[in-house]
């Protein structure tokens, strides 16, 4: 119950709906299958013990093994049983379960249970033969509720880490128009500013967690950092060699690196600062020419430990405090 309180409480403060939808409409959906199927669990279990209590039992023969043909060329043999009522009215059903090898023989006696007012509602008398069907909805309707309600715990979390995160550092915390969270103000003395997205690909929308912080550039550096690809590893076999070289075997392994002037690049990224980065592993920066004084980095994903996001920040205002020392052109 508290969860969903959570929950309403979340969507009410939310100032753009399609954020809600992006980041709830599955698992809550996921947890109303799941709901659904654990009812109707409920159901068939209800009419199956209604069925023990008045039924009749008899013994019944398998009289056929009827061939099912799967998709994939296999096949399953559901058993085609026949059975005499107490009334004397010979009575055929088949099992809406099949299986391969087959479970039963033709031939075989098995014990019957039936409905007396309604003979053609029958099972064999066995522990799965009476509840198959609701092992079958329940299972599923627990793993489809148990994955829909870790999702909504998993992103709530997600949520409260980022308000701690903010509380801890005097950041202020909210839920902008065009993203679905914010944080902003002072850090080590910059402004900075992060915040999650959501961008469009091809196949579907995928959250990106931004983070800009603002700085002085006295001379004017612009530098791009990103990981290397393995069509850059290619470009580079083939020799467009674009990138500034650092002196660091591994950090020039692992990252593509083009700045404004080689040497001020160099002094920006010494050796300590290239082991931080190569222990973030997954980092990029720009400091655009047109706007020399941001430094911006993405990371996919919503970014949810609190110890990422430090470390990440941290990094950012390493490099930019080497640029802002260094004297103005």
């Amino acid at each position: 119950m508290s969860i969903a309180v959570k929950l309403l409480s979340k969507i009410s403060i939310m100032k753009s709906p399609y954020n809600f939808i992006e980041q709830f409409t599955l698992p809550v959906f996921f947890c109303i299958i799941g709901i659904g199927l654990l009812a109707g669990s409920l159901f068939i279990f209800g009419n199956t013990q209604e069925l023990i209590k008045k039924s009749n039992s008899t013994t019944g023969v398998v009289i056929e093994l009827i061939q099912e043909r799967s998709i994939r060329g296999g096949s399953k043999y559901h058993p085609l049983i026949s059975f005499e009522t107490q009334k004397g009215e010979s009575i055929q059903f088949t099992l809406p379960y099949g299986s391969s090898p087959p479970e039963y023989r033709v031939g075989e006696n098995v014990t019957v249970l039936y409905d007396p007012n309604n003979p053609y509602n029958a099972r064999i008398y066995t522990f799965f033969g009476l509840w198959q069907d609701v092992i079958f909805s329940f299972g599923i309707g627990a793993l489809f509720f148990g994955i829909g309600l870790a999702n909504i715990i998993r992103r709530m979390k997600k949520e409260k880490n980022w308000e701690l995160f903010a509380l801890e550092r005097g950041l202020k915390y909210g839920i902008s128009s065009n993203s679905f969270h914010n944080l902003s103000g002072k850090y080590r003395g910059h402004c900075i500013e992060i915040y999650v997205i959501w961008v469009r690909t091809t196949k579907w929308d995928e959250p990106n967690t931004v983070y800009n912080v603002e700085f002085r550039n006295p001379r004017r550096v612009w530098m791009t950092l990103r990981r290397e690809g393995i069509i850059d590893k290619i470009t580079k076999k083939l020799g467009a060699e674009w990138d500034i070289q650092i002196g660091d075997l591994e950090f020039d392994r692992m990252y593509l690196i083009k700045g404004s002037r080689n040497s001020d690049i160099k002094e920006i990224l010494d050796t300590e600062i290239c082991k931080k980065i190569i222990g973030l592993k997954n980092f990029d920066l720009t400091i655009d020419k047109e706007r020399q004084e941001l430094a911006h980095c993405t990371e996919r994903d919503f970014i949810k430990e609190k110890s990422r996001l430090q470390s990440v920040l941290d990094v950012m205002i390493d490099i930019i405090e080497k640029i802002e020392k260094m004297k103005g052109i």
